[in-house]
């Protein structure tokens, strides 16, 4: 017994030599050679190392799903032993895993799973750092709030224990704290310090991280020469690092930068370069934003046609990282569901609203708009209108890149949703013909400090111009939306003097139906609790002969929401 004992241990030290030098064929077959023997033969401890290595090395292939089910294995083999110092490890293994996964309210369960266990077991030098993953984690999902209070601990007990091997770091989440927080001077002072710290201990990757979130701050605030100086350090520091990834996002920012400088040949160059790199990364982000630097080159450069290909191209990759995104939204709600048990009704909650975003936005980006509006600009070239072409395509672009923006986040200011409208409303305004009139109005409110679901305004504008003003034949159409403050609601009003609800019901198809239902679903979310339930209401505008005039639709957005 004792012999097979040894033989065991033997196979598992010969395996964790062979995962140090990346042999992970080799490791791997002993490993199996261990698992296939009878369970009261091995070890406990034994048996739970393996799958622990076992876990790692289907990690390092990529199966993440295999190394998922193995590290739980060997979490449970853990929890036997009643070391905690072991189980904590599996936590960590874990966590790691389900961020490759993108699910990250796993992540967090696993990682405040492991703060906790390490506090009880007394391992307090080690729990900030696993509270700076934490703290960088809830920045990814935008969850300022939790991860501010992880990083404030974290460095709380640095300070205390007077260590300073994680200074870059603490300076790295801060600078992501007060961008956040729209505190961009103080941002990029903070991804300073963190650069500095970084390249003194020779971790370029941080660095690179570092100088590039510095020249995206100066990029937001129209600094472009001081962008440009920071893109630039940020190449340097990832080539040094081997960080593909950064290297190749802060060189495209470089040609956007001498795009808007007319700087048109580098700009190309720098396009072209990236190209077969971008093309072998194979990532959504990197596509959708290569491409969208194509659309606008080709605009500098009067190729219209390459222009509106270039955008076709931009709309496939756009839809794809959306798809990712919000699938990536939905399983992670699923697994913050998991990890706050006691917060169930309220996830459900949360789960619902986001699968209901993820129809809203395909419903939104109607493939049928988006083909009448390239349509419209290949006929303005056609006959040679340049520059309402021109004009067009601008818009066009905008819009698509307001809708990606706004889409990103649950709760968009009132300013940037008005912004969309008048994009949205002229496209379609200059598609029909210029057959209507339109105005935007704001009263007792203000736009910029006023938020709301970025998936609502614009299906109601389409609704009013589809059904309502495109099968008007007599006379010119008018179209308002009004904001105006109604108690603790924001009251949004359209109104168009269209052909009204029953002559308009069967001139198109039910999409924007269809997108009105998923208003009243957010609305219900919204409201839920609350005694108010008249929050949508539609009112047929008739004439003394009851014949259809128009329609108005009133909607009421809690703005405690």
């Amino acid at each position: 017994m004792m012999a097979k004992k040894t033989s065991a241990t033997d196979l598992l030290q010969t395996a964790q030599k062979h995962f140090a030098a990346q042999q992970y064929d080799g490791a791997m077959h002993l490993l199996r050679q261990v698992e296939q023997l009878p369970a009261d033969r091995v070890d406990l401890r034994i048996r739970m190392k393996v799958f622990n290595l076992m876990g790692l090395i289907h990690s390092e292939w990529g199966d993440h799903k295999t190394a998922e089910q193995k590290l739980l294995q060997s979490l449970e083999l853990a929890q036997q032993t009643g070391d905690l110092s072991l189980v904590h490890i599996r936590y960590e293994n874990l966590a790691a895993i389900y961020m490759r996964l993108k699910q990250y309210g796993k992540a967090i369960q696993a990682m405040q799973q492991c703060i906790d266990i390490k506090e009880k077991n007394g391992d307090l030098a080690d729990i900030p750092r696993t509270l700076l993953q934490l703290s960088t984690l809830q920045f990814t999902i935008d969850n300022n709030e939790a991860a501010a209070k992880a990083l404030q601990q974290a460095a709380r007990m640095l300070r205390s224990a007077g260590v300073h091997d994680m200074d870059h770091i603490i300076h790295f989440n801060t600078g992501m704290q007060l961008k956040r927080q729209g505190k961009y001077e103080a941002a990029i002072k903070a991804y300073g310090r963190c650069s500095s710290v970084a390249l003194a201990r020779d971790d370029y990757g941080t660095a690179a991280k570092a100088s590039n979130n510095q020249g995206d701050i100066c990029m937001t605030l129209g600094r472009l020469l001081q962008a440009r100086r920071h893109f630039e350090r940020s190449t340097v520091y990832a080539d040094k690092a081997t960080s593909h990834y950064i290297s190749t996002i802060s060189r495209l920012q470089l040609a956007v930068i001498a795009l808007r400088q007319n700087k048109l040949a580098l700009s190309r160059r720098i396009y072209t370069e990236l190209t077969p790199r971008i093309a072998e990364m194979d990532d959504a982000v990197l596509l959708r934003d290569h491409a969208e630097l194509d659309m606008m080159l080709c605009q500098a450069e009067g190729d219209y046609q390459g222009a509106l290909a270039a955008s076709q191209t931009y709309i496939r990759y756009y839809k794809m990282y959306y798809d990712n995104e919000l699938s990536r939204t939905v399983l992670d709600m699923q697994g913050k569901y998991e990890a706050e048990k006691t917060e169930r009704e309220l996830q459900k909650a949360r789960l619902k609203q986001a699968e209901s975003e993820l129809k809203a936005l395909r419903a939104q980006m109607d493939p049928h708009f988006i083909f009448n509006a390239l349509s419209s600009m290949r006929r303005e070239m056609l006959e040679g209108n340049i520059e309402s072409a021109d004009r067009y395509l601008v818009r066009f672009s905008r819009l698509l890149r307001m809708i990606l923006d706004t889409t990103r986040q649950p709760m968009v200011r009132l300013s940037d949703n008005i912004e969309l409208l008048h994009l949205y409303i002229q496209i379609e305004n200059n598609r029909q013909g210029n057959r209507f009139d339109y105005s935007i109005t704001t009263r007792g409110i203000d736009p910029a400090t006023v938020s709301l679901p970025g998936l609502i305004l614009q299906p109601l504008a389409e609704n009013a111009i589809v059904h309502g003003l495109h099968p008007k034949k007599n006379g010119r159409g008018q179209l308002d939306i009004a904001f105006s403050r109604s108690g603790s609601a924001l009251r949004i009003r359209v109104t168009d003097n269209g052909v009204g609800r029953q002559a308009g019901k069967d001139k198109k198809a039910d999409h924007t139906s269809h997108a009105m239902n998923i208003i009243r679903e957010t609305l219900d979310l919204m409201w839920q609790g609350k005694s108010r339930k008249d929050y949508m209401t539609i009112k047929d505008i008739k004439t003394n002969n009851n014949i259809g005039r128009g329609t108005e639709v009133t909607v009421l957005v809690p703005l405690s929401a």
